[in-house]
């Protein structure tokens, strides 16, 4: 007659059992957990990668309008230093006279530097020449 098994023995082998389950259980989780991490790190290092690249280009544009804002109060100071040459050497005008046609050329020509250089800027309004205003 085949007798039940000695209850402390059938207790050792479902506790042994349970445990096998559970290591097993916890690896498969440390596994899942180990592949999310490396995702989060993966998406992590591309947006650092995405951000630097935004950052250079960022740098090459407040480069490249540095160079033009330069460029730009280069040209307009010689235009503006020209102007104001010549109106220190232009006769005054008498009281109630009105500009000649030379004196109005080169005040449109001064507003019109200060447009250019604005409109290549692409900065608030333009400031309006007589030709504009009549």
């Amino acid at each position: 007659m085949i007798g039940l098994p000695n209850p402390w023995v059938l207790l050792g082998i479902t506790v042994a059992a349970f445990g096998a389950g559970v290591g097993v259980t916890a690896s498969i989780k440390n596994g899942q957990l180990a592949r999310l991490e490396l995702r989060q790190t993966n998406e992590r290092i591309a947006q650092r990668d995405a951000a630097i690249a935004d950052m250079a280009a960022a740098s090459a544009a407040i480069k490249t309008a540095a160079e033009n804002y330069q460029t730009d109060k280069t040209d307009l100071g010689a235009k503006i230093d020209a102007v104001r040459k010549e109106m220190r050497n232009a006769k005054p005008l008498p009281a109630g006279c009105v500009l000649d046609v030379e004196r109005l050329r080169n005040i449109d020509a001064a507003i019109n530097a200060v447009n250019e250089t604005l409109a290549r800027q692409r900065v608030g309004p333009t400031v309006s020449n007589a030709k504009n205003t009549k």
